[in-house]
């Protein structure tokens, strides 16, 4: 669901989580809980969230991790099985998560006067 095309008040860049409801004791504790919440259709909920019915495929070494984590420095295990090396990983997160935030921007345009 594009949720800012259908709710542009509820994208607030923060994320907005599909709570699906099936059972009445469910139902009890959602209601429970303060929240905002807009209620749609089952077809509409998953046009944009297919795994809510097709299973993401599981990564080739996920067994091997499982298998090695507590043997093995969990540093080491990442470094070896990642696709991308932890140090980069985490690269990727923290720029990913400043960029939401636009702080990415602010410290690259303040290092550029710097350098200059």
């Amino acid at each position: 669901m594009d949720i800012e095309k259908i709710l542009p008040e509820f994208d607030d860049n923060k994320g907005v989580s599909l709570t699906m409801i099936n059972s009445e004791r469910s139902d009890e504790i959602y209601n429970s809980v303060e929240k905002i919440s807009y209620e749609t259709s089952y077809k509409e909920a998953i046009r944009k969230n297919l795994h809510v019915e097709i299973s993401y495929l599981l990564p080739k070494q996920r067994e091997i991790f499982f298998d090695k984590l507590g043997k093995e420095p969990i540093i080491k295990l990442i470094n070896r099985l990642a696709v991308d090396p932890f140090p980069l990983c985490t690269r990727k997160l923290v720029a990913s998560s400043l960029r939401k935030i636009v702080v990415l921007d602010i410290i690259k345009s303040f290092m550029r006067r710097e350098t200059l």
